[in-house]
């Protein structure tokens, strides 16, 4: 940090030279001193001074523990902005004022949408300002003016009739916008939903929102959830109004085909009658999407590999170089044990954000919470990062893990890893590759020291692939723990096969030999995040795999909508085949009664209840349609 001292008086000032005069600027800083002493004041006055009115507010330094935030400010004649850091009016010791870092975000001035929740006509806010008085609790539809006052974009908000009990007089406001607007606001009644229409479909918006309620009376819950949903799945901001007094703000959101973005409020979960709050509401035309995707904000994903920017720089990462999935890069399950492992990186130089890993036994219930079981150790360090590594013993039969970067009051998550532990009895079992890696290979999948091994293919656990094209199996590999020949290899070559490649979206045969006992191998990586396609052949037999960690219905798989043709009993219907490995057969067969699109055991015609469950493979037996048949398999869960 940087320090602003006097003994009682005086003033230090930042100037920021050089802007764009027809732009409007925000401003984020953190001022924080944790080691005191005696004899100084770490209060002091922030100043903003451009065009317009200053923006001014006070800090204590020991006290703060959020970000402070100072909206629409505009560069003077000069294209300067002014930061004045002075002391409080009656200082008690030595002034040490603090900074230790700031962001500054520029915006054209008329893609700024101000909205005040008011009762009160005679409001009046900083010169150069135009605001959208909100004014009242009927279902109502506003024309939206910009900062400048011109409506000329076509936007609007409507609302529903939920907003009730107007309250003004707050104290102790952020002193982020006019004082006017934030001083004032609209209780909710249940859940109320805001609409803002007419919204350009090729950009991002940011909307920014105060909830704040001071002073506050007991039996009352002035906490809220905060739902944003345009083209993108809906993100939800959790603010308690009681004790909150910062901004909340949610980037990069992409309007629907419609044009709208909508803004629900519900209640919160403490005690006490629902009285959560709406202060004020900044909409802002952020930037334009570049292939669909956003490349300018934090939460934007410019470079498509699945980080947007926060988490990118939360690791040091460079925004514009696809780094994949960090987490999925080094997931490993330790050979000649049963733990499970991964590692990730921090940027020591990002103060602003902070890590939490959350864990999860189900993706389609998810139960995500913090998890107290994972040991954590530093494995590399330089003076700007570390690595740190997540470690685990093995004890669900499917887990699920992600890493978090918490910013601003909002987490955004890295993709989840995890693993799923099989259970394979002697024989042959039929699987398939629910965590895969971006390389899917023998020794990345299966490991070396998971699964007996031998000196000979014979007796040694063997994987088998099937040929669709050919209908038969045309490659096998096994494990050998031959001397200078460990890990895996092809039969009947030797040659080595550790590298080679797993085709993750097929089944496997797996076969433990006979005196081996029942196997726990776990496969470990990325949860997968897009739609798996598989490649059916027309006439014969695919051997397919249910790609996902979740159980997966038949009526819910795609295989329908993808070109699975039924017909009126199973002699006409395309099937499917399920391998029992008691009787080591495929003696579960289900078809599709196109009277009705419903699925139907062949062993009798009841209704099939038969799932697609993680990690198994079965057989797909078309005929002779024409042509292949390329099955989508659709998420089976949204991407945590």
């Amino acid at each position: 940090a940087f320090v602003i001292s006097s003994p009682t008086t005086g003033m230090g000032q930042i100037t920021l030279s050089g802007l764009n005069p027809n732009a409007m600027y925000d401003f984020s800083f953190l001022s924080l001193r944790d080691h005191i002493s005696t004899n100084f004041d770490y209060r002091c006055r922030f100043t903003f001074r451009g065009a317009g009115d200053p923006v001014s507010f006070s800090a204590n330094s020991t006290s703060n523990g959020y970000i402070h935030k100072v909206f629409g400010v505009r560069a003077d004649a000069g294209k300067r902005i002014r930061i004045d850091v002075s002391p409080v009016d009656f200082p008690t010791g030595y002034v040490f004022a603090i900074i230790n870092l700031m962001e500054i975000r520029e915006y054209p001035s008329p893609s700024v949408f101000l909205m005040d929740f008011s009762e009160d006509p005679t409001n009046t806010y900083r010169s150069g300002e135009s605001w959208n008085l909100i004014n009242n609790t009927n279902a109502d539809t506003f024309v939206l003016s910009d900062v400048n006052g011109s409506s000329t974009a076509g936007y609007s908000m409507s609302k529903d009739g939920n907003l009730s009990k107007y309250r003004p007089g707050n104290d102790d406001l952020p002193g982020g916008f006019s004082y006017e607007a934030e001083d004032t606001a609209f209780a909710i009644s249940g859940t109320s939903t805001l609409t803002f229409s007419g919204l350009d479909t090729n950009a991002v918006y940011d909307i920014t929102f105060l909830t704040r309620r001071d002073p506050v009376f007991g039996g009352f819950d002035y906490s809220g959830y905060f739902i944003f949903a345009g083209a993108d799945p809906a993100v939800t901001n959790y603010v308690n109004g009681a004790t909150n007094r910062t901004f909340t703000t949610e980037r990069g959101i992409v309007p629907d085909g419609a044009g709208e973005i909508t803004m629900s409020m519900a209640p919160g979960p403490l005690a006490g009658n629902d009285f959560h709050l709406l202060n004020l509401v900044r909409l802002i035309k952020a930037g334009t999407r570049t292939g669909g995707v956003s490349v300018d904000g934090s939460d934007d994903d410019a470079d498509g590999d699945g980080m947007v920017n926060i988490v990118e720089y939360a690791q040091g990462f460079d925004p514009s170089v696809d780094n994949g999935n960090p987490l999925g890069d080094a997931v490993a399950v330790e050979n000649g044990s049963t733990r499970f492992a991964t590692e990730y990186r921090q940027n020591l130089e990002a103060k602003d954000v902070s890590f939490v890993v959350e864990r999860a036994t189900s993706l389609t219930s998810p139960n995500w919470a913090v998890d107290g079981s994972l040991s954590q150790t530093v494995t590399a360090s330089t003076a700007t990062s570390r690595t740190i590594r997540l470690e685990r013993t093995v004890s669900d039969s499917l887990y699920f893990l992600k890493v978090g970067v918490v910013s601003g009051g909002t987490t955004n998550y890295m993709t989840p890893v995890g693993y799923q532990q099989l259970s394979l009895d002697e024989g042959r079992s039929f699987i398939a590759v629910a965590f895969p890696s971006s390389t899917a290979t023998f020794e990345s999948v299966f490991g070396t020291n998971q699964l007996p091994a031998a000196d000979t293919a014979a007796g040694a656990t063997a994987v088998d692939v099937w040929n669709q094209n050919a209908q038969s199996l045309t490659n096998r590999y096994w494990l050998s723990d031959a001397v200078g020949f460990e890990g895996w290899r092809v039969d009947p070559t030797f040659d080595a096969a550790n590298e080679i490649e797993i085709d993750a979206a097929k089944g496997l045969i797996i076969t433990i030999r006979s005196g081996e006992g029942a196997q726990a191998p776990v496969i470990a990586g990325p949860v997968p995040t897009e739609a798996v396609t598989q490649t059916v052949i027309d006439n014969g037999y695919t051997l397919a795999a249910s790609p996902y960690p979740a159980a997966v219905s038949l009526a819910d798989s795609g295989l329908e909508s993808s070109g699975f043709v039924g017909g009126a009993n199973v002699v006409f219907s395309d099937s499917i085949l399920f391998f029992n490995p008691e009787t080591g057969l495929f003696d579960t067969k289900v078809w599709l009664d196109s009277n009705g699109d419903i699925w139907r055991n062949a062993s009798d015609a009841s209704v099939a209840t038969r799932t697609l469950q993680p990690g198994e493979s079965f057989l797909i037996r078309r005929r002779n349609r024409g042509s292949d048949l390329t099955w989508i398999n659709p998420l089976p869960y949204s991407v945590p």
